[in-house]
Parts: C-alpha cells; sequence; structure tokens
C-alpha cells in the first residue's frame, strides 16, 4: 500500500511539473511574441518615416526635373533664339574670302 501511495503521488507530482512547465512555456511564447509584435511594430514605424522621406525626396527631384523640363520648353521660344543668334554673331570671326 505504502509503495502505491509514494508511485501516485509520484505520478501526481511529475504530471504537476508537467503542466507547470507547459504553462511556462506558452507564457514565454506569448511573451516572446509580445516583443517580436513590438519589434515589428518599431522598425514599421522606422520604414514609414524613411519611406515618407525618400518619397519626399523623389518628389522634390521630380518637381526640379519638371521645372528644368519647363525652362527648356520655354527657351526655345523665339527671343530666346534671336539671342543665341545674336551672341553667335559677335563671338564668331569673321569669314575671309579669298579673291
Amino acid at each position: 500500500m505504502e509503495v502505491a501511495r509514494q508511485r501516485r503521488e509520484k505520478m501526481v507530482n511529475y504530471e504537476r511539473e508537467w503542466v507547470k512547465a507547459a504553462r511556462q512555456a506558452s507564457r514565454a511564447s506569448r511573451e516572446g511574441k509580445r516583443e517580436v509584435a513590438e519589434v515589428r511594430k518599431n522598425h514599421t514605424i522606422q520604414f514609414e518615416a524613411h519611406f515618407e522621406n525618400l518619397k519626399e525626396t523623389y518628389k522634390t527631384l521630380r518637381d526640379y526635373r519638371e521645372c528644368r523640363g519647363s525652362r527648356i520648353f520655354g527657351s526655345n521660344g523665339l527671343p530666346f533664339r534671336f539671342f543665341l543668334i545674336q551672341r553667335r554673331s559677335i563671338l564668331e570671326f569673321p569669314v575671309r574670302t579669298w579673291k
């Protein structure tokens, strides 16, 4: 009788320890998931901030290119060409003709 009782106690204690270990493992897993979620959240926030800065940079560059394009397009007008023709005639050397 005594041996059977000790055996049962041993089995019950073993089962309690097993349940306790399982609870600790699941708790650690939940805490780990929370920690991973927090790290992901921080990375997401940092990425969004970096991406917004990158988007703003590209937008500024695009605006600059559009501005340059419009200036070049506007420079093809008659007054600008006339100015270039005048400038060329001033800078060019006179052509020598042989008789």
